[in-house]
């Protein structure tokens, strides 16, 4: 996909300053209109509130209107649906990011009957859910996405990014407020997208964890300083699993142009090194429910 040049920015001096505060500041709100999270509260042993925004992106094509992260995230949803110290009370779907989760789109039925596909193994994380027709209708009606296509992936092989981003909702910047009220529980949080730059890593370095290193197909990566608009370094990438793996290239008429590689799977804390899913790698996938969906019959956003 493609956006013009924020006139603020020097368009030859741009290249230089990929990781910068403003630029990635600027390109989260870019990248934030394909975004889609999920916002789960629950109560944990009866006294506890617990807010998890779990990232992703919106993906439709031929009728199919997907929920798209990693495999890993829908395991959690599935393991605290099942939980029997754990109660879940409210989901919602976040469009749109940052905004805040109590303006957010409640889920149009019961968590337990989404249709998810999902494999979480050590080199393959990645999962879908299919988002119910009523959602659909009201993420269209909100005017406030662009959902993912295939276009997005096309042509990444000779693509030659200048800059890579992680695009996702960390949970230390997820704010808001938890109060009990009569009949249930009223937990308000207020997300800020980050926009992480990344150092890709192309030589697989024989380091431990072994596991981590060995995925030949994984799409490997320094994490680099990322900070908030009032200028506090992000301290964590933890809940931005799900989020999609951007790589975008400036052309010759000084647009930017922008793929999708993967979604963010794994990550070593101590060295700021992730792993993510590579897009080649479950692409087909996508494409073969999509078309399932189309002979069912379905509406795009």
């Amino acid at each position: 996909m493609e956006i013009g040049m924020n006139e603020r920015f020097d368009k030859d001096r741009l290249i230089d300053i990929w990781s910068s505060r403003e630029v990635c500041a600027y390109l989260s709100h870019v990248f934030a209109r394909h975004m889609l999270s999920m916002y789960v509260v629950s109560v944990v042993k009866k006294r506890k509130i617990e807010k998890n925004i779990y990232s992703g992106i919106l993906y439709s094509e031929l009728g199919a209107n997907l929920w798209i992260t990693a495999g890993h995230v829908i395991q959690e949803l599935e393991d605290h649906r099942v939980s029997a110290d754990r109660k879940i009370v409210g989901v919602s779907w976040v469009d749109n990011c940052p905004v805040g989760c109590e303006s957010g789109i409640p889920l149009a039925c019961d968590i337990g009957q989404l249709s998810m596909h999902f494999i979480n193994d050590p080199d393959f994380d990645w999962g879908s859910v299919k988002i119910p027709d009523f959602n659909v209708r009201q993420l269209a009606a909100s005017g406030a996405m662009v959902p993912v296509t295939s276009s997005m992936w096309t042509g990444r092989e000779e693509a030659n990014p200048e800059a890579y981003y992680l695009v996702g909702i960390p949970t230390e910047w997820i704010g808001g407020e938890n109060l009990r009220v009569p009949g249930g529980v009223n937990a308000k949080a207020t997300p800020t997208l980050a926009c992480v730059p990344l150092r890709m890593i192309d030589d697989r370095q024989e380091a431990t964890p072994e596991g981590f290193w060995k995925c030949d197909h994984g799409f490997y990566a320094e994490v680099l300083p990322c900070m908030d608009e009032q200028g506090a370094e992000l301290a964590s990438i933890r809940g931005t699993s799900g989020g999609p793996i951007i790589g975008l290239r400036r052309e010759a008429d000084g647009n930017i142009r922008y793929w999708l590689f993967g979604i963010q799977s794994r990550w070593l804390p101590q060295s700021q090194i992730l792993r993510a899913t590579r897009i080649d790698e479950f692409a087909n996938a996508i494409d073969s429910l999509s078309a399932e969906f189309a002979e069912a019959g379905g509406h795009g956003v």
